[in-house]
């Protein structure tokens, strides 16, 4: 009699520990307000979100814009497969840099310091970003700047001698003679106008 009653009690209990285990991870607890303000609002946004729906849409909409052609935003967070982001952790210099020991307890891997710049650069995981933030060293937590990648893009030819007439000053610079003399005439050169409008032309 006891033995049935211990499996009925097993067999009641085994959908309640099946539904426990697909429950999505809560996000971690918030920090206190000393720790939250190290971080940027990106880095916040990730650390608040971690274990949740929102937080592993997140990281899969940033692994796949990493493997697009021209890479992501150079304002986006990246991420890799193991769940850690890459970040600055930028460091009083009197406080010194947090020590490479202390990060890889708290599970950062392929740090490197530049004192120059007075920050650690790190993958870390996405889990850990409070502690990592809660460490004296640290003064502030955000994403890397990453370069801009060059595009070759086909440049826009230029148009010479474009529009109904010459200006005065097509004549008292004497371009014709400079294009008749050399051949050039500025096709294939781009150029770059900045202006800051014609608010400010009387008339």
């Amino acid at each position: 009699m006891q033995h049935r009653l211990k499996y009925t009690l097993i067999l009641a209990a085994l959908p309640l520990l099946a539904s426990a285990a697909m429950a999505p991870t809560t996000a971690p607890t918030a920090p206190v307000p000393a720790v939250a303000a190290k971080l940027s609002p990106q880095i916040a946004h990730i650390a608040a979100t971690v274990g949740t729906s929102e937080g592993h849409t997140l990281q899969t909409r940033a692994l796949a814009a990493q493997q697009l052609p021209y890479g992501p935003s150079p304002l986006a967070a990246r991420f890799n497969s193991n769940g850690q982001v890459q970040v600055y952790l930028h460091y009083d210099a009197q406080q010194g840099a947090p020590a490479p020991a202390t990060l890889q307890a708290l599970g950062a891997t392929r740090i490197l310091t530049s004192p120059e710049l007075g920050v650690v650069q790190a993958w870390v995981p996405a889990s850990a970003l409070y502690r990592i933030a809660a460490l004296p060293q640290v003064a502030r937590v955000t994403i890397p700047r990453y370069a801009v990648p060059a595009r070759n893009l086909a440049p826009i030819g230029a148009r010479p001698r474009e529009g109904s007439v010459d200006t005065q000053g097509d004549q008292l610079l004497g371009a014709a003679q400079f294009r008749t003399a050399t051949g050039l005439d500025g096709s294939g050169i781009s150029v770059g106008i900045i202006s800051d409008g014609v608010g400010t032309i009387s008339g």
